[in-house]
């Protein structure tokens, strides 16, 4: 998945600039956006739930068929929004550099991506990790793959056509190992829609649709905003610090996310148990966050040529900054997993409402006396902020020694 990641940089850097980057990365945020809204929220809840219906015996099947139902009704609907819209968004996202049939497109890729997302979740709720991994490298392969000869072909029109492509390609994945190697079979999924199980499934979606829209959408404007003020360019050059930074911590929470969801929804009920489990979760990430940073700030001279391309220069001078903000919210989005397992909707949605707020509003108050480097300091400073919240909002599960309920949990 990295590698891919890094691979998929390097082909958009080299053939379509620091330009094209940046439009290429409007669509995937568009794409993620009205994606995550929807299937990162009921994705979330069959995690955090099935291992627990499955330990207390409870309707499995049921789970399963209303994240399926609630998924499918509302990814139609957003993509019945992108059509409506598609006008307005070629023009204000992507300053006509795309055509509203694109973004029509990308609505149906929506829908796929969230039933991807619906399934991929019951694989990890039913600790077939494996699977899931497997699931994420081959969708990440076809996606790199569709990418690669749509550059080649058609240059950026065939790459962004190509991006929108990729939640067909990521069900496409899902379904094969579904069949082929998965546990779970088709009568796991056959149940009518069950109201109960759809009210346990809506409660993580506002968490998690904060944190995908606000998140999202921040960088939309960001990149839009400095298109318009300074250049496009500049706008890609912004972008790739950005993505060098996620992608260098997907080291972590590919992983983390992999092990901590369904752990915390074995543990989430027992205060002890959770304590342990988050510190010893947290301090390795800390640490090897850090350890990530300092590596790529010091041999950036090497690396940004390497990834990118020779006219990718200026990034290096993005990067401290960036890296410190990454380094503080990969452990910030350590605990925000915590919040979203107690189901804590008060605090996590807060942050992920405020923060990007922050960060937005600090990065274009800045932006007209620090340029590009406006964009780190105020991630590095909007991060700081959520991580001291986020460890205030848990101070009873982090500093508790006792036993008992965690405050938050909903039981059956």
């Amino acid at each position: 998945m990295l590698a891919l990641s890094f691979a998929s940089i390097k082909v958009t850097a080299y053939y379509l600039g620091p330009a094209g980057l940046a439009v290429v990365s409007q669509m995937q945020s568009l794409a993620n956006l009205c994606q995550g809204v929807i299937g990162n929220g009921l994705a979330t809840g069959v995690t955090r739930l099935f291992p627990q219906y499955k330990k207390e015996g409870g309707p499995l099947a049921s789970l399963l068929a209303t994240a399926l139902w609630l998924g499918g009704l509302g990814a139609f609907a957003v993509a019945v929004l992108m059509a409506v819209f598609s006008d307005f968004i070629a023009r204000w996202v992507f300053a006509d550099a795309v055509s509203p049939s694109l973004v029509c497109f990308a609505g149906f890729g929506v829908i796929a991506g969230v039933y991807a997302a619906v399934l991929r979740a019951a694989m990890h709720g039913a600790q077939e990790v494996g699977l899931v991994g497997v699931s994420n490298i081959l969708g990440a392969v076809l996606g790199f793959l569709a990418f690669v000869a749509g550059v080649g072909l058609f240059g950026l029109r065939g790459g962004l056509w190509a991006t929108a492509l990729a939640g067909f390609l990521q069900l496409l994945a899902v379904l094969g190992l579904l069949g082929w190697r998965s546990s779970l079979a088709g009568g796991d999924f056959k149940a009518s829609f069950a109201r109960h199980e759809s009210s346990r499934l809506l409660a993580f979606v506002p968490m998690v649709v904060a944190h995908i829209g606000m998140q999202q959408l921040s960088m939309i404007v960001i990149r839009q905003i400095i298109a318009s003020r300074m250049s496009l360019d500049d706008a890609g050059f912004v972008q790739a610090g950005v993505r060098l930074a996620e992608v260098a911590m997907t080291v972590l929470t590919t992983g983390v996310g992999l092990f901590l969801a369904p752990k915390l929804g074995l543990v989430a009920s027992d205060k002890a148990a959770l304590r342990r489990l988050v510190w010893r979760v947290l301090l390795p990430v800390a640490g090897g966050a850090t350890a990530i940073s300092l590596v790529v700030i010091g041999g950036r001279d090497f690396f940004v040529p390497l990834i990118f391309s020779d006219r990718f220069g200026p990034v290096g001078d993005l990067l401290p900054w960036q890296f410190a903000g990454a380094t503080i919210k990969t452990v910030a989005w350590t605990l925000g997993m915590v919040l979203v397992s107690l189901i804590r909707p008060y605090w996590y949605i807060s942050l992920e409402v405020f923060v990007p707020l922050i960060f937005t509003s600090l990065s274009i108050f800045l932006l007209p006396t620090l340029g590009g480097q406006a964009i780190g300091f105020s991630h590095a400073v909007a991060s700081l902020i959520q991580l001291i919240v986020a460890i205030y909002s848990l101070r009873d599960v982090l500093w508790y020694s006792g036993q008992g309920a965690v405050t938050g949990v909903r039981k059956k």
